[in-house]
């Protein structure tokens, strides 16, 4: 209960310094490193109609490297997006600066790119 509290109190902590101090963002994420090195993250994208993204790939490939510097180099991580649907993303930082994501997807759209 106390865990599930203090979540709380930083998702609502952070949400709002990341507003204030980037207000023109279309999105806010609230992340942490768990107690066994995961990497568990919330994302909100209120301003662009979105109240929260279920899984965002996209976010750790920021994530991974900003949490390598501070993981004594760690370069592989297993990811918890913890929305309502939720979701697993693994996360692999690789030596030239790229970040390898994977996991299960969930296809919304189909088209073709023409060129």
């Amino acid at each position: 209960m106390l865990t599930q509290l203090l979540w709380y109190i930083a998702l609502l902590v952070g949400i709002y310094f990341q507003s204030a101090l980037f207000p023109d963002e279309l999105a806010q994420a609230v992340t942490c490193l768990s107690e066994d090195g995961e990497i568990v993250c919330r994302v909100f994208g209120w301003k662009a109609g979105i109240p929260e993204d279920p899984v965002t790939g996209s976010m750790y490939t920021f994530l991974g490297p900003h949490y390598s510097r501070f993981t004594n180099g760690k370069t592989e991580f297993m990811a918890r997006q913890v929305s309502k649907r939720g979701g697993s993303v693994y996360v692999q930082v690789q030596e030239d600066g790229r970040v390898i994501v994977g996991g299960n997807a969930v296809g919304v759209m189909q088209g073709t790119l023409f060129y």
